[in-house]
Formats: C-alpha cells, sequence, structure tokens
C-alpha cells in the first residue's frame, strides 16, 4: 500500500517553497491562515476586502498493481483560494496563479524514505471557476497526480 501521508508531503514540497521565495504576504497566509488536511482550523471573518486564506483537501483514488512489486494511485489535490464575496477578483486570480506555476506538469517528485519508495509526476494544474461560498469567494487549484510506490513488499 501506498502511504498517502508520503504522497500529501510530495504534493506540498511546491507550494511550501513559496514561503521562502516570497516574502510576506505569501508566507503568513501559508504559516497561518491555510487549512491543511487533516488539521484543526477555524477560517478567519472577512474583516476587510484583503483577507484571504487556503483550505487543502486531498483526493487519492484506488490503488491499482501495475507491475511486479509496483503499486500506482491516481488522484488530485485541491487548493481553495478565498477571498471575500464582493471584494473583486484580481487578488483571489493572482494567488490561484502562483500556486498553479508551482505545479508543472511532469515534473518528478521522489522520496527515498518512504517505504515504498513514492515516485510521483504532476499530470496537470488547472485554475477553475470560481464558486460563492456562503460570505466568500472560493478559486480551486487543482493539481492531479500519479503516484508510483516502488519495490511494494
Amino acid at each position: 500500500m501506498i502511504n498517502r501521508r508520503d504522497v500529501r508531503v510530495l504534493l506540498r514540497q511546491p507550494l511550501l517553497a513559496l514561503r521562502t521565495e516570497m516574502a510576506d504576504p505569501f508566507a503568513t497566509l501559508l504559516a497561518t491562515k491555510t487549512e491543511w488536511e487533516n488539521r484543526e482550523f477555524t477560517p478567519p471573518a472577512p474583516e476587510n476586502d484583503r483577507e484571504v486564506w487556503l483550505r487543502e483537501t486531498f483526493f487519492p483514488g484506488p490503488e491499482n498493481l501495475v507491475g511486479s512489486n509496483t503499486l500506482q494511485l491516481n488522484g488530485y489535490i485541491q487548493y481553495d483560494v478565498f477571498t471575500p464575496a464582493g471584494s473583486g477578483t484580481k487578488r483571489g486570480d493572482e494567488i490561484a496563479q502562483v500556486i498553479a506555476n508551482k505545479y508543472p506538469c511532469a515534473k518528478g517528485l521522489v522520496n527515498e524514505d518512504a517505504t515504498p519508495r513514492v515516485s510521483l509526476s504532476i499530470l496537470n494544474t488547472d485554475v477553475t471557476s470560481a464558486i460563492k461560498e456562503g460570505v466568500w469567494r472560493m478559486l480551486p487549484v487543482h493539481v492531479t497526480f500519479i503516484a508510483f510506490g516502488v519495490n511494494v513488499p
């Protein structure tokens, strides 16, 4: 079985690199205003039209045996960019595009320490249409991946 945690760790690497590549406000956004999968989080109140937060959701598919001792896992991770509804689209669109640009297609990510070793490639990255969710405008960024667990016991 491919450890889903190992896959999530690999998928987060490009996004977390933005903490050091871009100064505030993006570093603060990732550090304090991101609802990471399986972590407790309370979204901020939309006190001003500059408020932004992110939500991560991991959607793994079923595993398939594709060769001797090799498992394949397809799925996607979604980063939702939230901005106050009615505050315009520019800020949310810019942040979504920055995130999407961190996930170029076919970029190989490998976790040699995982058991089994996990190799992951990005198949597609897409910023989809905005959706109104309560008092927020949500702009989803889909990152579709394929992962292989090599030397599965």
